[in-house]
């Protein structure tokens, strides 16, 4: 696994920033009825429905676009 960010140790400098502020929502103060969509998820079954949109039409798609703009 590659991870790429800033190292703090090497960061110098400063910069301003606004005051903390409570988040809108918090394990305390929750979302009253979060919407929770099953199909947007990438795991076993759900990425099922998104590997058939991609074989189906997104491959298709992409094909014609390589024909068409002549990228082979």
């Amino acid at each position: 696994m590659l991870e790429l960010r800033i190292r703090a140790c090497h960061v110098h400098g400063s910069f301003e920033c606004q005051d903390n502020r409570k988040p809108k929502f918090s394990r305390l103060n929750p979302i009253a009825k979060p919407i929770f969509d099953v199909e947007r998820i990438p795991l076993p079954p759900a990425n099922y429905s998104q590997e058939k949109h991609k074989v189906e039409v997104r491959m298709p798609a992409a094909l014609k676009f390589i024909r068409e703009q002549k990228l082979q």
